[in-house]
């Protein structure tokens, strides 16, 4: 992760804005831990900044233009250009593709990009020093961030115990941004997040489930769009994921269940 050590303590991130900090955590946490690259999911980025309005993928670039380029010829994804040489270069040592094996995975996952690690350099070295705003709270800011990480954490484990044998365990960024639409409306989202996992603990036991190697799983942005949390499973009853099956097709989500 691009962070010095005392990352709290830097001048730099003293001055962001309360804003600013939350999406740059969000950014960071979301990055490929080889190269920096992140996608730009900006209803995540406005929960995070959390400010009632709106921001667009122009404003997040020039935002964060100091540290996050986009890349050419993909849409809304970005790349922490500084990523590389602040984790993977040591005294100064130029990246070994030949040789290295971590050095040829870095090249191989940039490569899909249309990028090089000299293009990367090139971006980090033609950028200028961007004066970012003044910050005005920090420990509002650093308790937002915890948030949003304790439910990053939520849904990770939420993804972890959704049933691999679903057919149809897909659209994981859509999963995440309906989850955190129930969790930014939350009054506890500790009770919450027990309460789906219980109710999804339930719908697991359940035979419409396990039965068939579970070819009758509902998928789980129908699971969450239905809040199928709430409801008691039929036993047996393969037909019970009709009115869920109406509603993902009217979401113009591909899947059924």
């Amino acid at each position: 992760m691009l962070i010095e050590d005392r990352f709290f303590d830097q001048e730099w991130v003293q001055s962001m804005s309360n804003e600013d900090f939350r999406m740059l955590m969000y950014l960071l946490h979301s990055a490929s831990k080889k190269c920096g690259i992140v996608e730009l999911n900006m209803r995540m980025l406005n929960y995070a900044a959390n400010t009632g309005r709106t921001y667009t993928k122009d404003e997040v670039l020039k935002r964060f233009a100091k540290m996050l380029t986009a890349i050419p010829g993909h849409a809304d994804t970005a790349i922490f250009h500084n990523w590389i040489a602040v984790n993977w270069t040591r005294d100064g040592r130029a990246m070994d593709i030949e040789r290295n094996p971590l050095d040829k995975s870095i090249a191989k996952e940039l490569a899909a990009y249309g990028l090089t690690i000299a293009k990367v350099n090139a971006m980090a070295s033609a950028k200028v020093e961007v004066a970012p705003p003044t910050m005005r709270n920090t420990k509002a800011a650093s308790e937002a961030v915890t948030a949003i990480s304790d439910v990053i954490k939520m849904f990770a484990k939420f993804w972890e115990t959704y049933p691999a044998e679903c057919p149809r365990k897909v659209d994981k960024a859509k999963c995440l941004t309906k989850f955190c639409s129930y969790m930014a409306k939350a009054k506890d989202r500790d009770a919450l997040f027990k309460d789906i996992m219980d109710g999804l603990a339930k719908w697991k036991a359940c035979t419409t489930w396990t039965k068939d190697g579970g070819q009758f799983i509902r998928a789980p942005l129908v699971w969450l769009n239905n809040m199928n949390w709430k409801d008691t499973p039929a036993n047996g009853n393969a037909n019970a994921t009709g009115n869920a099956n109406a509603s993902y097709k009217a979401s113009d989500v591909e899947g059924i269940f």
